[in-house]
């Protein structure tokens, strides 16, 4: 069995929007989705573009052990960031996942993107109420 097939670590991801002058807010959504997912036995990292450097390299670092790839979107500038990283990690192989208001508010949009695999997970997977 590779890595791959016995991956249970998900990886969530904050896009940046691609200032320097925006304040960071804690990530809320990623934490509470990935405390979900630590009580439901799942490893967690958790990538915030904003605040970290190289969020890119510490992603795609990651894909091999990566049962899937979260990225919360609202409209806005964020989603280049998001489209940019969503497309390197379903190059290496990996699922990719939106959520957020934009996936909420454009979920046919997003799933017509060759890039994006699922949007708004919460409904998708039985261990989120």
């Amino acid at each position: 069995m590779n890595a791959k097939n016995s991956a249970k670590t998900v990886v969530l991801y904050n896009p940046s929007e691609g200032s320097l002058l925006v304040v960071p807010t804690v990530p809320f959504s990623l934490l509470s989705i990935g405390s979900i997912l630590k009580a439901s036995g799942f490893g967690v990292k958790i990538i915030d573009a904003r605040v970290e450097k190289n969020a890119h390299e510490k992603a795609l670092s990651l894909a091999d052990c990566a049962l899937f790839f979260g990225v919360t979107t609202i409209t806005g500038k964020v989603l280049v960031d998001a489209l940019e990283i969503s497309k390197k990690m379903k190059s290496k192989g990996v699922t990719v996942v939106w959520g957020g208001f934009h996936a909420s508010l454009y979920p046919k949009q997003v799933l017509e993107n060759p890039n994006i695999d699922i949007e708004r997970f919460e409904k998708h997977f039985n261990f989120i109420d």
